[in-house]
């Protein structure tokens, strides 16, 4: 259950206090009705229903439609689902250090903690992870997988792996390790002495790990200024967020408020930390997939005028989730409050419970006087699209295609040979490799033509249409072919790229990506000429 996550944590018991702070006679009268119904069907249905039924099953469902009728973010987990929230409020988890999604339908490693267990015994991203222990794991979705990966911190387990390329299965033995919950994904000093840090989620420990990277950075380099990119960050604990933003701006600065229904829910942030950072020229890359606490610390420095927000419109998700333990280990993570950047903007996109989209007409200023706009994500300061390859090329990544190839080579090589260059006879590869790809994987147009060769037989169209339509696929496929080879250059660059992640993590393949990334390039051209100080004074007119 991967989903945006803004946390803050309350203590106590949420229905003894919600129930005394219901003084309206009405409303109590109400929620006893509700009540009264819910146990009489619930009564119902447990005595009379034509089969056998699980009470608690019964009640975790109900629970879960109660919640979902709210918003997405509202959710009931019971003792063994905990885990998840446990993992993003402590900051750490007992793994394998193993990070899994389901590209063709078969779970398959996708990245692995550099200091992980599942690394140091040699598995690598690519791997298809068919089972653990008895388990089969091979079919199953990313999510469901935590039961058999999570455990006691040297408690051992099966993990079995076929590797595309080779004939035989792999097994490997591994003992779960207690592994940090990591924030920070990669960073670098960049051309002209500016710091790149990707910052993946907000955890307990981000903040520190957040000043740790700069504090690194600085002693390689004298930083003349810095790009914190939130792109694909989906959020996590709001007193992260903050601790982020602390690093940047003046001690007393409000940072973020939340309200609620209830005075409790009602509360202004503000920083109270000396920053480590206050004057550094700061660039902040978002995307659609920036949600949550990334939107409050990008909110945050574009009111506070404090950084530039470049790249593309964020998620849109303005709301806050408490988590109230229940009984018997389980957690509610209940929607309690909205929140608001220091201008007074409510970002959230969203009404679930109207399913239309927020409508604010507010003109909103920064501190500086910058309009910003609200109900519908971060608007960034310059947008900048990230697409770096052609759409062939972007197919034949989104297909898995350059992935399966890295990974069917490299399954031939123990070790990354020195000097590694991935060349034209690779290349030749590549195209035979495709070539031998079923039609629908290779491109939409070549899927759609198979599938109407497909239907024109089973109607029984004529000879002629069959023939036409067959002409139309094998034409499609030469030009393919032939656009194929004239990307030659970028589809090596990637394939070398992918082969080299085989013997690493996917820090490797940033590497590559981040200084190829149009809006870390727009990012460096800012903080390089006088574009920083106009847009941030208002000479310059946000693009909106």
């Amino acid at each position: 259950m991967i989903r945006p996550l803004t946390i803050s944590v309350l203590l106590g018991c949420a229905a003894a206090s919600a129930m005394a702070r219901v003084d309206d006679d009405s409303t109590y009268l109400r929620l006893a009705k509700a009540i009264e119904t819910f146990n009489a069907v619930f009564r119902e249905v447990n005595t009379r229903y034509v089969d056998n039924v699980n009470p608690t099953e019964l009640v975790d469902v109900g629970v879960s439609a109660m919640l979902g009728y709210l918003d997405p973010y509202s959710e009931y987990y019971i003792d063994d689902e905990t885990d998840e929230i446990e993992t993003v409020t402590t900051g750490s988890y007992v793994g394998f250090g193993i990070t899994v999604s389901n590209p063709d339908s078969v779970l398959t490693i996708t990245d692995l903690r550099e200091s992980g267990p599942a690394r140091k015994a040699g598995i690598r991203i690519g791997d298809h992870l068919l089972a653990i222990d008895s388990v089969r794991t091979d079919t199953m979705q990313s999510e469901s997988l935590r039961p058999y990966t999570r455990g006691r911190p040297g408690s051992q387990a099966q993990l079995k792996i076929l590797r595309e390329g080779r004939p035989d299965t792999l097994t490997f033995t591994l003992a779960r390790l207690e592994l940090d919950l990591e924030s920070i994904g990669y960073s670098d000093v960049l051309t002209s002495g500016i710091g790149y840090i990707s910052l993946e989620r907000f955890t307990r420990k981000t903040g520190a790990e957040l000043r740790q990277c700069i504090a690194s950075l600085r002693s390689r380099s004298s930083m003349t200024g810095l790009v914190l990119d939130l792109r694909g960050n989906p959020g996590g604990l709001l007193e992260a967020a903050i601790d982020v933003v602390e690093t940047f701006v003046p001690t007393g600065s409000p940072i973020v408020s939340t309200k609620g229904r209830f005075d409790e829910s009602s509360v202004e942030y503000r920083s109270d930390a000396v920053p480590i950072e206050p004057t550094i020229p700061l660039v902040v890359l978002i995307n659609e997939f920036s949600a949550s606490a990334s939107e409050i610390v990008a909110g945050a420095l574009q009111d506070l005028d404090r950084a530039v927000i470049v790249g593309i419109r964020s998620f849109g998700k303005g709301l806050v989730q408490s988590i109230v333990p229940l009984s018997d280990n389980a957690i509610l993570k209940l929607t309690t409050a909205r929140y608001y950047t220091p201008s007074g903007r409510c970002i959230q996109r969203k009404n679930y419970r109207t399913s239309t989209d927020e409508i604010d007409t507010t003109t909103y200023r920064t501190f500086a006087g910058r309009r910003v706009s609200g109900t519908h994500g971060i608007d960034p300061d310059l947008v900048v699209s990230d697409s770096i390859f052609s759409p062939l090329v972007n197919d034949l990544m989104s297909s898995n295609l350059i992935q399966r190839f890295a990974t069917r080579t490299a399954a031939g090589m123990s070790d990354l040979p020195a000097g590694f260059v991935a060349d034209a006879r690779m290349f030749d590869s590549f195209l035979r490799f495709v070539d031998q790809q079923p039609a629908r994987k290779r491109s939409k147009l070549l899927g759609g033509l198979a599938d109407a060769e497909t239907l024109a037989q089973k109607y029984r169209l004529p000879k002629s249409s069959i023939v036409a339509l067959e002409g139309a696929r094998r034409s499609v496929e030469r030009d393919q072919i032939q656009s194929i080879r004239r990307q030659q250059n970028d589809i090596l660059r990637l394939i070398d790229m992918e082969i080299r992640t085989r013997f690493g993590t996917s820090r490797d393949r940033d590497r590559f990506f981040v200084p190829l990334t149009p809006s870390v390039g727009r990012a460096i051209e800012i903080l390089r000429t006088d574009t920083y100080r106009q847009l941030l004074s208002s000479e310059l007119p946000a693009d909106h």
